[in-house]
């Protein structure tokens, strides 16, 4: 036998990437640590599913509370830019649909009525 061949599984290289590869990975699993903070993104306890529970806990009013409190108030400058984002939204929208009416006038004048 040749000593770079090992004759169960092959070369020794092969062994030692698998080492490498499984000791590496042994080293991700353990830096992810995802922190629960306790807060619903997304509530899935939707009517008619299989899971759905009427007296679920987070949907309970008190948890409710409390995930308001741990938010915490808005303060002033934010409190003036989310109003200007809304108001920009909207007008955004309304500006979009006078310039179709517009248009549509337009439309008509110099080509139906014609």
């Amino acid at each position: 036998m040749d000593g770079d061949v090992d004759s169960i599984t092959g070369t020794k290289a092969d062994k030692k990437a698998e080492k490498l590869a499984r000791k590496q990975a042994k080293k991700r699993a353990k830096r992810f640590d995802p922190e629960d903070d306790g807060r619903v993104i997304a509530n899935m306890n939707v009517d008619g599913m299989p899971w759905h529970n009427p007296l679920s806990e987070a949907a309970a009013p008190e948890n409710a509370e409390q995930n308001r409190e741990k938010l915490g108030e808005l303060g002033r400058k934010q409190t003036l830019f989310l109003i200007l984002g809304v108001v920009g939204a909207a007008l955004a929208v309304a500006a979009v649909f006078v310039v179709i009416y517009l248009l549509f006038i337009l439309f008509c004048n110099y080509v139906w009525f014609k």
